[in-house]
């Protein structure tokens, strides 16, 4: 669909449930491993840990930037910590102007 344009992206946000941590231990301040391929998924060059909030934080968001340009993106999440979590989406932000 994008004519096998690159895309930009400047910036991911996962909607989510925030500052649902534990109290102490595992799950006191809870994260969630982004992980970016630019070749459909055979590899996951880029990983960062997405902050979640520590317990109270309910207005916390959960984003990235700077995440580089590519013809095949694909994004994968994946929490870690045993914490309840709803993920209700995500919304990316484009760099304009990539041929």
């Amino acid at each position: 669909f994008n004519e096998n344009k690159r895309i930009g992206l400047n910036r991911f946000e996962l909607f989510c449930t925030t500052g649902e941590a534990q109290v102490s231990g595992q799950g006191s301040d809870p994260t969630i491993i982004f992980e970016l391929s630019r070749d459909s998924g055979r590899t996951w060059p880029l990983s960062k840990q997405l902050q979640t909030g520590t317990l109270g934080e309910y207005l916390f968001r959960c984003y990235t930037h700077q995440l580089g340009q590519g013809r095949q993106i694909v994004i994968q999440c994946v929490q870690t910590d045993p914490v309840p979590t709803v993920w209700t989406g995500a919304s990316i932000e484009p760099e304009e102007g990539i041929s």
